[in-house]
Parts: structure tokens; sequence; C-alpha cells
């Protein structure tokens, strides 16, 4: 394209797929748009946090991002299962701040039932406590106990993280949980790195045999034979300050600007942004999370005040929001074949390629003009 042609002003699409677009440089800083105020409400500033690099914001992700909205993770509640089982209000948990993994996996253990009675627990016919659903969705739930594959530093950069005992530690709470957990879709196809296919998993909730169901908030949830409702991803600990959640790295929505605009259809497509961002906080978001509820089987007002509250509090990894060399999938794989143990000599085995990734990334970002 020439400079100056401006066919298209503003880009949307996923962080997983803008990954190598960004590094060829086509597109332009958003601090250089006089028009935007990225530090106010309606502009997510741990996504600002997280995709600058160099003082260089290339996309980021706000109020009008509803993708983003729909593609965070959050558990479903049975709660007939839950009252079955005499479980306590698990929303006065959440409110006091004691919705902790260790509660989870207390839970999960009860409900994991060998129905049938033939000593092993399977899908077709028994119970479960937990049902993740999709593989590549499943790294979001470490994430938000605080599982971290990179942090930066004080000069801006990015560095791994991976190797804290905090995140080794992390990963013994999903591996415990795993123990009681199903996956809904097929294991195999995921190690092999070829399409997935459904297992079941979703039914198994939907038929009321499991207690808790980690999922998109935008779940289509319209077979549930149970009366349901939404909790967040319980905190590592209750020392943890917030309950948080993270979008898909395919399905979130990030925002961007092309770089071979001319200064004043920057301008415009920097105002455009501005406005339908600031706009999008007090109309399109409000509405998106009514609708979404809507969508659901038995809408409550505890449900809504847990979305309500996760996507306040949205938290990224860069790694993962990138999907760097695949590498979130070394880590679920080593959480569900239980391998967390080798986690040391997996790092040691990975680091270096990942350093080097990392770092051609960073200084593709920084070789280009803002």
């Amino acid at each position: 394209a020439m400079a100056g042609d401006c066919t298209y002003q503003i880009a949307v699409d996923a962080p997983y797929f803008m990954y190598g677009t960004a590094t060829d440089g086509i597109y332009r800083s958003l601090t250089t748009l006089p028009w935007l105020d990225l530090s106010a409400s309606y502009w997510d500033q741990a996504a600002n946090e997280m995709f600058t690099i160099g003082g260089k914001l290339y996309f980021t992700m706000g109020s009008l991002c509803i993708g983003n909205y729909g593609s965070a993770g959050v558990l479903f509640l049975n709660r007939d299962l839950a009252e079955d089982l005499h479980i306590p209000d698990l929303y006065e948990k959440v409110w006091d701040g004691t919705w902790t993994v260790d509660e989870m996996l207390a839970y999960s253990k009860i409900a994991t039932i060998d129905l049938d009675g033939n000593g092993r627990i399977d899908n077709d016919n028994d119970q479960w406590g937990t049902v993740f659903c999709h593989p590549q969705i499943y790294p979001i739930f470490p994430i938000a106990l605080g599982f971290r594959y990179t942090q930066k530093d004080e000069d801006g950069s990015y560095k791994f993280v991976l190797e804290t005992e905090r995140n080794l530690d992390i990963l013994y709470a999903c591996e415990d949980l795993v123990e009681y957990s199903v996956l809904g879709y097929d294991w195999e196809g995921f190690v092999e790195g070829r399409a997935l296919t459904d297992t079941g998993g979703g039914y198994i909730f939907n038929e009321g045999r499991a207690l808790f169901f980690f999922e998109i908030a935008s779940a289509g949830m319209s077979e549930a034979e149970c009366d349901y409702g939404i909790l967040p991803i319980p905190k590592y600990d209750a020392e943890q300050e917030n309950y948080t959640t993270s979008s898909v790295c395919y399905q979130s929505t990030v925002v961007c600007v092309p770089r071979i605009l001319s200064e004043a259809d920057a301008d415009k497509a920097g105002f455009m942004l501005e406005m339908m961002s600031a706009l999008s906080e007090v109309t399109t978001f409000p509405t998106y999370v009514e609708k979404l509820l809507e969508m659901k089987k038995s809408p409550d007002p505890e449900s809504t005040r847990v979305l309500q509250l996760v996507f306040s509090h949205m938290t990224y990894d860069f790694m993962y929001s990138y999907y760097v060399l695949h590498f979130p999938r070394i880590i679920t794989s080593m959480v569900f074949e239980k391998n967390t143990d080798r986690f040391a000599s997996t790092m040691k085995q990975y680091v270096g390629g990942l350093e080097v990734a990392l770092e051609d990334l960073e200084l593709a970002f920084l070789s280009h003009e803002s």
C-alpha cells in the first residue's frame, strides 16, 4: 500500500493473529495519536501496560473491544448439584474474599462420584468435580491464580519469570485439581497439535453431572439442564488482591491504526477510537453484559455482579496473548499429564529458545518508527 492510502483506518483482530504484522512495523504507536486519552477508564490499563514496549503501543483494548469480555474465562456453577451436596453458599465466599483454589479443590473432591459403581470415573455415566473446556483456553486459569510467564524490568523490557516458587506452587495446585476434573476436548489431539474433537465435557455439565465448568463468559449454555450461576476463577489464596481473569488469545480483540495513514487520517482514526471507546463504556459494554446474562437460562444478580467484578480486573500475560512459540501448550500439558515435578528440567530445555524469541520480538517492535 502507498503512504497515505486510507482504505482501512482502524484494524481490529486478536493479538494471537497480530504477532507477525506487529513485528513487520505496519502499525502506528497509539501514543502518537493526540485524540487518544489512554489513561481514561474506558481504555484497559492492564492491556496498555502489557502491550507497551519501549514506549510504543501498537494496539490495545478498551470498552469497545467486546470480544475481549466475551472470551474471558469464568466458572459456571451447578447450583442444583451444590445444593444436593450441601455445599455452602459460594457467593458468600466470593464476596468475603475466601473463594480460593483450595476451596474449589475441596468441593470438586466431594462432587466426583463413581455413580455407576464400576470402579472408575468416566465421562458417560459418572459425576465430576470440574469440567475444563478447550485446552488452549485453559492457560487463563493459572494466569488468574497469579502464574506469570513474563514480567517487565524497570527499563520496560520483558524477561521470563517462569522459574519462581509461586509459579510452581500454582501449577501443583492446578495439578491437584486435575485429579477431579475432565477435559472437554480430546487430549491426544491437543498434544499432537492437530484439530481437536469435543469429547462431551460440556455435555457432562449440561446434564448436571459436574459441579464446575470452566468456560468463556459468552459460552452458549442453552442446553444446560441444571440451574447454574457464574463464579469468578478462584484466588490462589486469600492474600491475593483481586479475583481476575484473562481473555482467550485468539478470540480477544485489540484495536490498532495502520502506520501508512496520513497525519490527518491518523488523527481521525484516533478521534473515532476515542469516541467509540468512551461511548461504549456507558452504552455497548453494559448492554453486552446484560445480553450475555439473558442468553443464560437463569440470569441472577450474583452472576451479574461477578461479571462486572472480573471484567474490571482483567489481567494479561505477554507470552499467552501472543502465544509465543506455543509455549503455554507445554505448561497445559505438564498440568494435565501430572508432570509438574519436571518443571525445572522442562524450563532448562525451552528457556534458551524462549529468551531468543522474546528478544527478537522486542527488537522488531523497537526497530520500527512510531
